[in-house]
């Protein structure tokens, strides 16, 4: 019998719930990935060495893409 091989697909989101009007957003996605350029928020989300203090400071400041109101993400919870 030949031996079967699979490929993994690793799938990195990372998700907000605006406290304004509940829209649910993907923060890689958002304005077309261009908070992601140069790998910003990949740096800043999934950095080299110990992520657990890193994921509690983590801020950022977006506009919800459906309200537009002001959305300050503070901490991801993984």
């Amino acid at each position: 019998m030949k031996e079967a091989q699979a490929q993994a697909s690793l799938s990195i989101e990372l998700n907000v719930t605006c406290p304004y009007c509940d829209d649910y957003f993907d923060l890689f996605e958002l304005d077309g990935g261009r908070l992601n350029d140069d790998g910003y928020l990949m740096k800043n989300a999934c950095p080299d060495g110990y992520w657990t203090d890193t994921h509690e400071k983590f801020k950022e400041v977006v506009n919800c893409p459906e309200c537009k109101n002001k959305v300050h993400v503070k901490g991801i919870a993984w």
